[in-house]
């Protein structure tokens, strides 16, 4: 297993465990997964901050991961898939991604399957889910 794959199961199922948690406590996990020029290119550009933001929501509404599926190659690249859910919505990503230095630099969505009450949610919460 990569120092990448390492990084992002332990911030995945340590984040996003379905418990109730402030995100200062995986802060650092999160850290070790994304690089701070970190870029997400998916007909909307989502920076660092932002996809902290994200995952800081997410968190909030004690999200749970599951069904993490990393594959990487030695050229940098990785692709992983995985599932989100709360009580606000259930969302599988799948995403493919550039590593530097063992962290996500750049990242494209392939696809995002999702169902959720859309009057009980606000997309304000999760802007990286969209139509794909």
């Amino acid at each position: 297993m990569s120092i990448f794959e390492s990084n992002i199961r332990t911030f995945l199922t340590a984040a996003y465990d379905g418990k109730k948690k402030d995100f200062s406590q995986v802060n650092h996990l999160f850290e070790a997964v994304f690089d701070k020029n970190y870029i997400n290119l998916n007909g909307m550009t989502l920076n660092y901050d932002e996809i902290r933001s994200i995952h800081e929501n997410c968190v909030a509404l004690n999200s749970r991961a599951s069904d993490i599926r990393i594959k990487s190659s030695h050229n940098n690249k990785v692709q992983f898939k995985f599932r989100v859910a709360n009580s606000k919505f259930n969302v599988i990503i799948h995403m493919k991604g550039e590593l530097k230095d063992d962290k996500l630099i750049k990242v494209c969505q392939f696809s995002c399957a999702m169902t959720f009450d859309i009057h009980a949610y606000s997309l304000k919460y999760m802007p990286i889910i969209y139509a794909s």
